[in-house]
């Protein structure tokens, strides 16, 4: 049984017994290991780069001003700094 198990079985429990939980799907993504959320924020992060135009890392700042909006306290703020810069040094 993995460690991350019993918390997202503990909120959808509550949530299946009709428990309002504001954010449950935000609690049980932080919850999951970084490789679990990273396809999903790989994504995100392409969808934004497309949207703003961004072309280099001088459009690091407003990729990462967008992505964070979108996110919130989901993604770990380090993680998705590398991952933007490595898409733009892709360009």
């Amino acid at each position: 049984m993995s460690k991350e198990g019993a918390p997202i079985r503990a909120v959808t429990a509550d949530v299946k017994k009709g428990k309002e939980i504001p954010g449950a799907h935000l609690k049980i993504a932080r919850i999951l290991s970084p490789r679990k959320f990273s396809d999903p924020l790989a994504k995100i992060i392409g969808i934004v780069i497309k949207e703003i135009g961004a072309t280099a890392m001088a459009d690091m700042g407003k990729v990462m001003g967008v992505v964070m909006s979108k996110v919130g306290g989901a993604a770990d703020g380090g993680r998705v700094s590398k991952m933007v810069s490595e898409k733009l040094q892709q360009k």
